[in-house]
């Protein structure tokens, strides 16, 4: 098939450009090499789906899993590993033959336990909230994905005053032929309520070495799902 489009822009000397000029016509040979194959070469209908390869535009990894998944505190940081037999948060691996579009989606909600014990909860609907000297500290939790060691989405911190939340992410990333591994991971940390979401301490048990109070509250994750589409060039 030929090509049949000229140049979109012409250049002489002494001219200013700007990138979406020189783009244009770099189109024009990206599109030459894939042989005008547009909506101009075909007749309104031509095509169905009989006459296109199954996966050939679009391919999928897919993770869903709907049993509990308990953050351990034991892996601080980043994780995406649980304390439990229910394996990584959600991750998803697989070998591509082609450049693609990676659009990446995942989705969870979580529960953090219920402190019944707590002399400031009122009707149960603040018993999380741990308060200490004259402001109150509490335990955050944010998560992330990740696609062939690069972050490609994070969340913001969302603290466990709310007992019960939920999330979506949703990312897009060109990667090259070859293997791909896309995972969700997850960090809780403490926060001052001083300074809300900006003073960060250590994941873990403790504020200082003299804390009588531990943070670890137990959050639980549910309703894990890790969509992965791979958009064919």
């Amino acid at each position: 098939m030929c090509a049949w489009r000229y140049k979109q822009e012409w250049f002489e000397d002494g001219d200013v450009t700007r990138p979406e000029d020189w783009l244009d016509n770099v189109s024009e040979i990206a599109n030459e090499l894939n042989g005008y194959l547009d909506s101009d070469n075909f007749r309104e209908l031509s095509l169905g789906m009989e006459h296109v390869k199954q996966k050939a535009f679009n391919s999928f990894l897919t993770y869903g899993e709907f049993m509990p998944w308990d953050f351990d505190y034991n892996f601080p940081g980043w994780t995406a590993r649980s304390n439990s037999e229910s394996g990584d948060l959600a991750t998803v691996k697989g070998e591509v033959a082609n450049d693609a579009l990676y659009i990446i989606e995942f989705g969870c909600r979580w529960s953090w336990e219920r402190d019944f014990s707590s002399s400031y909860n009122v009707n149960n609907e603040f018993g999380d909230r741990i308060h200490r000297n004259w402001h109150h500290v509490h335990t955050c939790v944010r998560f992330r994905l990740v696609a062939n060691n690069t972050v490609v989405a994070e969340s913001g911190w969302s603290s466990n005053t709310m007992v019960d939340s939920s999330l979506h992410l949703t990312a897009a990333i060109p990667l090259p032929a070859g293997s791909v591994v896309v995972r969700a991971e997850m960090q809780v940390a403490v926060a001052s309520g001083m300074a809300p979401f900006t003073d960060f301490y250590s994941v873990g048990h403790k504020v200082s070495e003299s804390d009588q109070v531990d943070y670890d509250r137990g959050l639980t994750v549910y309703d894990r799902e890790l969509i992965v589409n791979i958009r064919k060039r």
